[in-house]
């Protein structure tokens, strides 16, 4: 229903006509590319259901996911990824616009560290939160202040 107007809006088949699966055509071709990413990208995944019917034997009975299906999964794999592991980024800061060597644009220098949070990170540092510890060399250094030992 609209605000303006009263107005009906019909969803009847609104999923069919908004699969975006990929024509097979096209994904038998990708499947097939000497890129190994790509390759790996449209390949069948062995999660899919047997396809039934007569198409399904030219497929060799697997359904190939839409593509947006395909990316949900790619990224809880990456996050999965991720979670299992500990992080470290590298921030670059580009010296100036041209990229020419020694050359130096503070100005510019200085809103990317603004722009990146690092003069924050370096103010919360001389106030005296130096480091991040992980929970047991935090626990090792400062347990014996709250258990009374030493």
């Amino acid at each position: 229903r609209d605000s303006a107007r009263r107005r009906r809006y019909t969803v009847d088949g609104f999923v069919a006509k908004n699969r975006d699966a990929l024509p097979e055509a096209a994904a038998a071709t990708l499947c097939q590319s000497k890129n190994a990413l790509v390759a790996a990208l449209f390949a069948v995944s062995e999660f899919q259901k047997p396809a039934k019917g007569a198409r399904a034997s030219r497929r060799g009975g697997r359904r190939r996911a839409c593509v947006a299906k395909a990316f949900a999964s790619s990224l809880q794999q990456l996050h999965a990824t991720i979670e299992g592991t500990r992080p470290f980024f590298v921030r670059c800061v580009k010296p100036n616009d041209r990229q020419e060597a020694k050359r130096w644009n503070g100005a510019l220098a200085l809103s990317q560290l603004r722009y990146m949070g690092l003069l924050q990170v370096v103010e919360a540092r001389k106030r005296g939160y130096p480091r991040r510890y992980d929970f047991e060399a935090f626990a090792r250094r400062y347990g014996p202040l709250v258990h009374g030992g030493g």
